[in-house]
């Protein structure tokens, strides 16, 4: 799945979140869903409003997570992630940022008025030790959070998140920012990737590629 802007990645969230809630309500049926699934970004916000306006559902807020492996510094990804953090805390949404808990992304988050949640074992590099640290209080703070999906960002967040699916509530939706790692790892190390990312795609709801040269 391909994206080059930020409405797009907005719309495959709504699209993971919305559709079986629009199919599940009564006044709602296939047809209907079928043509909501064609209509622009703003028509589908609307439209899925006004089918559940004054319905027990609208008491039931979408908690939205946003997960990335670094939090130290603000590159095109964490730049993407505040984008997404804003844009979805306008629209009502409770979103949370989950991150290794310090640095600039975290303050400015924070400024936003975003909650933000720390996996204090996350590490861009592999240590085992860490991942499974990290791994288990992740398993354990998506369960606390109570999420219905999770935006996930950048490989050891992926590899995380996405394992982590098994065992845990929420869809994931994996953006790809680049693939680097296994671009610039040596001939062993770039094979286990591959087949880390092949076997782990298969547990996301829906990997987003922000550069088609990534597909």
């Amino acid at each position: 799945f391909d994206v080059d802007n930020v409405d797009q990645i907005v719309e495959t969230i709504l699209n993971g979140l919305f559709l079986d809630d629009l199919q599940a309500i009564s006044k709602i049926n296939m047809s209907r869903a079928r043509e909501y699934s064609s209509l622009r970004l703003e028509k589908k916000r609307d439209l899925f409003y006004q089918a559940i306006k004054g319905s027990d559902w609208m008491l039931i807020k979408k908690r939205i997570g946003f997960f990335i492996t670094r939090s130290d510094t603000i590159g095109g990804a964490q730049a993407h992630v505040l984008e997404l953090l804003e844009y979805f805390d306008n629209k009502g949404y409770e979103v949370f940022l989950i991150s290794p808990g310090y640095g600039v992304l975290v303050s400015r988050a924070t400024a936003l008025g975003i909650e933000t949640y720390s996996i204090k074992s996350l590490r861009r590099n592999i240590s085992f030790i860490n991942d499974v640290k990290a791994f288990f209080e992740y398993c354990a703070l998506v369960k606390g959070l109570k999420l219905s999906a999770i935006s996930v960002h950048s490989f050891k967040a992926g590899l995380i998140s996405r394992v982590a699916s098994i065992f845990t509530p929420g869809k994931v939706y994996f953006t790809v920012h680049g693939l680097s790692h296994i671009r610039t790892a040596n001939p062993i190390l770039k094979l286990c990737y591959k087949y880390v990312e092949k076997f782990t795609s298969y547990l996301d709801t829906r990997t987003i590629y922000v550069s088609a040269s990534d597909l």
